[in-house]
């Protein structure tokens, strides 16, 4: 039986600049005044919707006495590889993500993972993380920021965008306002792709103005499930 994977929520869709983003996560700082062994570890590994990057997570584990002298990333497959440097903060823990550019296109699969960091206090020192992972789809949705109510209110349509990378296979997948819920099947070609969905509700109505949209977006790979999700306010204006 296949596992389920949820991903974090996406609200920018600008997957070109990603190529180049490291973005430094939720820090934990736990005794970063205090000196400790430096290490880091690889935590996963997901490909991009336009199959050109691979995001990287892992933790960085270092004290302020440190400073980071070099950082890097790899990823191999066996028709592409990439390396990619990022900067990550002596506070403890520092939780990463790094897009690794490919000189071709990555796959869903497997994938040798590297990640090396050489710290100095005093005289150098490089540890290192070296994994076979799974590399899974990355699922990017965004709701509208507007929508549009339909027949006295009793329906509401709203725009959902999602992308997801080529060897994925979309599924049914709901968005809900309270109190009722549509539905979309995404598809995974690598691009943007908007669908207008329509929600109705057998008693009362909606009412102009502000409400709450959550859209989700099941894709299968591999025999296991891959989630995106989008939550926002909107605001609906009668069509």
């Amino acid at each position: 039986m296949g596992r389920s994977y949820v991903l974090r929520r996406v609200h920018g869709l600008a997957l070109a600049g990603l190529l180049a983003l490291v973005v430094a996560g939720t820090a934990q700082p736990a005794d970063a005044g205090k000196s400790q062994d430096p290490a880091v570890y690889l935590q996963s590994v997901g490909l991009m919707p336009d199959s050109q990057a691979a995001l990287v997570r892992l933790d960085v584990y270092c004290s302020e006495q440190q400073t980071v002298v070099d950082a890097r990333v790899s990823v191999v497959q066996p028709q592409a590889s990439g390396e990619a440097p990022f900067s990550p903060r002596c506070i403890g823990r520092d939780i990463i993500e790094v897009a690794v550019p490919s000189d071709v296109v990555f796959e869903t699969g497997q994938a040798q993972v590297s990640a090396v960091v050489v710290f100095r206090q005093g005289r150098t020192k490089e540890v290192r993380d070296a994994q076979v992972m799974r590399v899974g789809p990355i699922v990017t949705v965004a709701v509208a920021d507007q929508g549009r109510l339909e027949d006295g209110g009793t329906a509401l349509v709203i725009d959902v965008t999602v992308a997801c990378p080529v060897g994925s296979t979309g599924q049914q997948s709901p968005v809900f306002r309270y109190p009722s819920q549509g539905s979309y099947v995404p598809t995974c070609d690598g691009g943007l792709h908007t669908w207008p969905v329509r929600l109705e509700r057998s008693q009362g109505e909606w009412l102009p103005g502000p409400g709450t949209v959550t859209a989700f977006a099941h894709v299968e790979e591999g025999g296991d499930r891959f989630t995106g999700w989008d939550q926002r306010t909107v605001q609906f204006t009668e069509g």
